[in-house]
Parts: C-alpha cells; structure tokens; sequence
C-alpha cells in the first residue's frame, strides 16, 4: 500500500466572488500529473486568500483547509482519484462556509515512460451561511494534461481547462435567484522526488474568472511521502548488438588458418610475433580456438600449436632462431601428456621422456653437452629408483637411489 500525506498552502488574489472558484481542486503532490507508485493517498492543503472579503458583508478568515483522501495506481496507464472536504471561517464568528468534493485523474505513459498525457476532471461543492442567508455553489472542471519526467526524480506538468460554476442564493432581503460563470485556467508546475519516497510539488494557476473578466493567480506548494511499493523504473535499454568483426582487430596471414567460426587475432609478421584464432563463448567470453603461432621473425617460426576452447591440445614444436628443432610434445586439456623430446642447436637429443596430465612419469633420458648421460624414473612428478650417469666413452660415473623424490644414497666407482 501507498500513502502519501500531503500538505499543500495555496496563495491566491481573490474577490469574494471568487470563494467558490477557490473550492477547485488545485495541482498538488495528489494529483495524476506528479505521483507514482500504488495505494492509498491522503492530502491536507490550506488555500490562502488574502484580503478576502466584501461590500455585500462577508468577512471570512483568508485560509480555506482541504483534507483529501484517494488512491492512485498504474505504471504505463496511471489513474489517480481522491474525494475531500473544505471549509472557510468567518473573522465575525457569524459567517461560515462548508463543501466537498472528487477529483479523477488519467494519464497514458509514452514508451518509455517518460512523457505522461491524459486529463483530470473534479467537481465539488460549497455552502456558505451567514445567519439565515444560505449560498450553495457547485463547481466542476476539466484539464487535459501532459507531464513530462526529465528524470527519475524530476517531473514537470502542464494543464489546461476550465471550470463552470452554478451559485444559487437564498436571502431573506433578495430572494433566491441564480447565476452560471465560466473560467478557462492553464497551470503549470513540477514535482522532486527527494527520495524514492518523498515528493515535494510546487504548481501555479492563472483562470479568468467572475462576473466582469479578470485574472486570478494561485499557486500551491505540496510535499508528500509514500509508504509501500514504488513505481518500478522501466530497465535500462539493452546495449546495442555490434557484430564481433567491428569488437575486434582481425589480421591475415598466410600461415594462420582458422577453422570455420573461429576469427584470426594477435600481431603477425611484421608488425608483431604472435597470431592466434578466436571464437566467442555462450558467455560471450572470447576463447582461443584453432592454430597459434609465434616467430622469431618474418621467415621463422618460433613455436606452432593449437588450442581447443582456451586449453593447449595436440602437437606443439619450437624452434632455434636459425629453424633447427628446439622440442615437440603433446598437450591435452591445457597440460603436458604424452611423449616429449628437447634438442640442442645441434640437433643431438637434450632429454626425452614422458609426461602424464601435466607430471613426468616413466623412463627419462638426460644427456649434457660434455656428453654425460642419466638415465632414470620418474613416478608422478617425483623421481624414483636408482638413476645412472655415465660418461661420454659408456663408463659408469654415479649411481644415486632415490624414494619419493628424496635422495636416499649415492655412490662412485
């Protein structure tokens, strides 16, 4: 439920003639133009006239109090109703005045919901006794509206209308007799939200009114707070589709050729050393995906590959700067798996053996360049067993027994 409680002082220049028109239900922070959110809505507005009074004997306090009670809902089709009571205080203790009232408020939201049209229609009445004198009016009026919310915070309005009054007197010196006057009106005014839940509003009023033609200016001032679920924002628009080839830099190369889906990315010769292939994720994540390549320079390539949604896999070379084999293996997942082999620039074998998921495992083969060669066991990344080197002409130079990766004895002939 929404609650907005709203106090609203009005400052008009008025005749007393224009006691009745004062009854209209002014622009406040209750109206259609300025609310948002659902429930119940309550208004307390005192309307000041000052200097009101007249030839024929009236002498009323220059205040007129308002309550009002109602209810405003809607998002983008928003209507707001209310109905309320008012009254006026004679300076002489004699004089007295009484009414009532409804007002009922429409207006459609744009797409976007910041442009709000539509119209608001009140009626009421107001007696006024002075001794056994009796002066019953009744009003009723009609504006079409159109706001506009700058932002979520900040709305302003414009209202244009009129409003048709019936007196009708009953005087002991004159009898009864009745009259009809018309008013055309435009207001204008905004309303700030302070919080999500707190609005201050602040409207004004030009009407051409009574029996000879002249202007009357009122202007209100509401503030209102609210109590329950607020009008949901509509969500932000979505960011605009751009298409992957203008998100990113693709380059050529002869080298590199991507599989089907995939984009060529990076800095190749000559230019840069590293070219790769693409793909977009389900999460628009960008993964590698297909070859990869890197060079020493325009005419060598320094290490060739390939990738599978992010992850090393397959055969993966490097080179020496001059071409020669540098070593080859096999990824799987993104970790070492399979046999692998390491050479010297001069071709001969530096060490090979195997590795599993990422460990060394198995018979591995080290040989220096002095031409000493070890020999020995890996088990899951720990060496293990007895490891032997041997000199450059076979003669056993070094035994070592390890356990768990630990060396546990070492012995020389």
């Amino acid at each position: 439920m929404c609650w907005w409680l709203v106090a609203a002082p009005t400052v008009s220049w008025a005749q007393v003639e224009d006691v009745v028109f004062s009854a209209e239900r002014t622009g406040s922070a209750t109206s259609v133009l300025v609310t948002r959110g659902h429930g119940l809505t309550l208004g307390v507005e005192a309307q000041v006239m000052p200097g009101l009074s007249s030839p024929t004997g009236f002498d009323f306090v220059p205040v007129m109090p308002r309550l009002s009670v109602g209810w405003g809902t809607g998002d983008t089709l928003r209507v707001a109703g209310s109905v309320h009571a008012h009254g006026a205080a004679s300076t002489d203790g004699v004089d007295r005045g009484l009414g009532g009232g409804a007002s009922l408020g429409a207006a459609l939201a744009s797409p976007g919901r910041r442009v709000w049209t539509g119209f608001e229609l009140d009626a009421g009445w107001l007696n006024f006794r002075s001794f056994d004198d009796i002066y019953r009016n009744l009003f009723v009026g009609l504006d079409t509206i159109a706001a506009l919310d700058v932002d979520p915070t900040t709305s302003l309005f414009l209202r244009f209308g009129g409003l048709v009054s019936s007196q009708r007197e009953d005087t002991v010196r004159r009898g009864q007799r009745s009259s009809t006057t018309f008013a055309p009106r435009i207001g204008f005014g905004a309303g700030y939200r302070l919080t999500e839940r707190t609005l201050v509003s602040l409207g004004g009023r030009i009407a051409v009114r009574g029996y000879k033609p002249r202007a009357s200016i009122s202007a209100a001032l509401g503030l209102g707070w609210q109590l329950g679920r607020s009008t949901p924002q509509p969500p932000p628009p979505p960011p605009p589709v751009v298409p992957i080839e203008d998100r990113l830099r693709l380059v050529e190369h002869p080298e590199l050729v991507c599989p089907e889906g995939t984009y060529p990315v990076g800095q190749p010769p000559p230019y840069g050393t590293e070219a790769w292939c693409i793909r977009v994720g389900d999460d628009e994540q960008l993964l590698r995906h297909g070859p990869y390549l890197r060079w020493h320079d325009a005419a060598v390539v320094a290490e060739r590959g390939h990738y599978t949604d992010g992850l090393r896999s397959g055969t993966w070379t490097t080179t020496f700067p001059d071409g020669a084999p540098l070593s080859e293996g096999a990824y799987v997942a993104g970790r070492k798996d399979g046999p692998w082999q390491q050479r010297y620039a001069s071709g001969d074998t530096a060490s090979e053996g195997a590795w599993v998921e990422g460990v060394r495992h198995g018979p591995w083969t080290y040989t220096a360049l002095d031409g000493v060669t070890t020999t020995g066991a890996w088990t899951l990344g720990q060496r293990q067993g007895t490891w032997i080197d041997v000199d450059a002409e076979g003669t056993k130079i070094r035994t070592r027994s390890y356990r768990d990766g630990k060396l546990k004895h070492q012995s020389e002939p």
